[in-house]
């Protein structure tokens, strides 16, 4: 039991010694969803682009203070959370009203809340952000959409997540069927660990979904493979009509048992869904885009999903956005001010920076934009971005341009006098270099960490 103690306390430092950086938080201009016209007489408008132009934004963000690695309260967190205001002025030179519906992305959680469930308590939340039209408080509701971890903001792709129903496309529909197709490894008691093979099954991919949660695949042979414990219990699952013939998993020393059940989509994803500031609808919708999006693809046409999830991480696959509806009359001007809690990147590597991001590809949403005004309101230094020169003006640093800038917004702040190089494009070299430090840091870790397993293993022995 020493040895075996000894064991675990270098187990447990070398895993505290991977610390890797965590990931940003990204915002971004109102989208615009949806939108509808109509004349003073009533009638409706059936123009294809909405016409409201974007006349001026003034983008203010305020950082007074830094984020911690980690916070053990949700109200810690929310007490130093930094704000990004964007304020628009927009401007309706169509001889109609308009009702626009818009949507603000503003990005994940930061995954250095990791003391409460943010699926049930989101700062977002807070009373203390609003969405104002002159000056009067308008209605936002908190929506959510399916992000991939390793995927940036794609305005048109996000936006099309955003759905007011239950999603129905095809085979992934709320009443949709599910067969699932479960089993559980048995190894009769000899080795703790074999390889399983199925080969691909006969289906129609026009009636068929397959979702297959296989650890490798073969295009050439078609075969499925996936490593399993004794006891171990995995679901295959077919939307739509159920396989012809279920699987066969085979084992070295061993098979599998299987139970076979059938259950809506909708009542199997929302089996897993908890009472939250994630609404029915969203979680729903973003289970299945993200079984979607794992499509895999064969030349000939057949397809199957490498997937078997039916649940999903709040905080890393959850887009967070504002949804609210702007009326604005014939000829009028008004000012749309959106407020909204900003969480930055944070890299710690002996000269500390806070990287933030703001996507201004959404405004290509309006007919027209002009007339961009950046102040970031920090005690802090400016240490590089994606935007050229800034200017200090008191307390902030100011930039502006009277047309819309290609690229997104990128800066990074810092207690120290550093400068970041953000020129090679989406990311910059300190952060890369930074990535693959962390990346050879890692590799060296996990081989000490299997040399240490190892030993314990050997050290158990010597002691029975």
């Amino acid at each position: 039991m020493k040895k075996f103690g000894r064991t675990a306390l270098l187990l447990s430092a070398a895993l505290v010694a991977v610390n890797l950086i965590p990931a940003g938080v990204s915002l971004a201009n109102s989208a615009q969803t949806s939108w509808s016209g109509r004349y003073a007489s009533g009638a409706y408008v059936m123009d294809e682009n909405c016409p409201v132009i974007v006349e001026e934004e003034n983008l203010t963000f305020e950082v007074p203070s830094f984020p911690s690695n980690y916070y053990e309260s949700y109200g810690a967190l929310l007490s130093d959370a930094s704000t990004v205001t964007a304020e628009y002025h927009l401007y309706n030179p169509a001889g109609y009203d308009v009702e626009v519906n818009l949507a603000f992305p503003f990005g994940k959680l930061p995954d250095y809340h990791l003391a409460f469930d943010a699926s049930v308590l989101d700062p977002a939340t807070d009373p203390g952000y609003a969405i104002q039209v002159d000056g009067e408080e308008v209605q936002r509701t908190l929506r959510h959409t399916y992000s991939s971890l390793w995927s940036d903001y794609d305005n048109e792709e996000d936006k099309s997540r955003l759905r007011e129903n239950f999603l129905s496309e095809g085979l992934f529909s709320y009443s949709s069927p599910v067969t699932l197709y479960s089993y559980t490894a048995d190894l009769g008691g000899g080795s703790n660990y074999a390889r399983a093979t199925a080969a691909f099954p006969d289906f129609n991919p026009l009636t068929t979904a397959l979702l297959c949660p296989s650890e490798g695949f073969s295009y050439d042979t078609r075969i499925f493979t996936k490593s399993l414990s004794d006891g171990e219990t995995f679901t295959v699952s077919a939307i739509g009509q159920p396989l012809k013939e279920p699987m066969e998993w085979n084992m070295d020393g061993g098979g599998c048992t299987m139970k076979v059940q059938t259950i809506t989509l909708g009542e199997l994803i929302l089996s897993g869904y908890n009472e939250g500031t994630v609404s029915k609808v969203d979680w729903f919708n973003a289970v299945c885009d993200r079984i979607i999006s794992s499509e895999r693809v064969f030349e000939d046409g057949y397809l199957f999903y490498q997937s078997g999830s039916f649940d999903l991480d709040p905080e890393e696959e959850l887009l967070r956005w504002y949804a609210y509806t702007v009326k604005i009359s014939a000829g009028q001007r008004l000012v749309n001010r959106v407020k909204a809690p900003v969480y930055p990147s944070i890299v710690t590597s002996g000269r500390d920076y806070y990287t933030y991001r703001y996507y201004l590809s959404p405004a290509t949403d309006w007919a027209s934009f002009s007339n961009l005004n950046i102040k970031i309101v920090t005690p802090y230094n400016y240490c590089g971005g994606t935007m050229g020169e800034w200017q200090r003006d008191g307390e902030a640093y100011v930039w502006s341009s009277p047309v819309l800038p290609e690229g997104e917004l990128k800066f990074a702040l810092s207690p120290h006098d550093i400068t970041i190089d953000f020129s090679s494009g989406d990311a910059d070299p300190v952060n890369y270099g930074l990535y693959m430090v962390a990346a050879a840091l890692g590799g060296g870790i996990l081989v000490i960490i299997a040399v240490v397993v190892i030993a314990a293993v050997i050290a158990n022995k010597a002691t029975k």
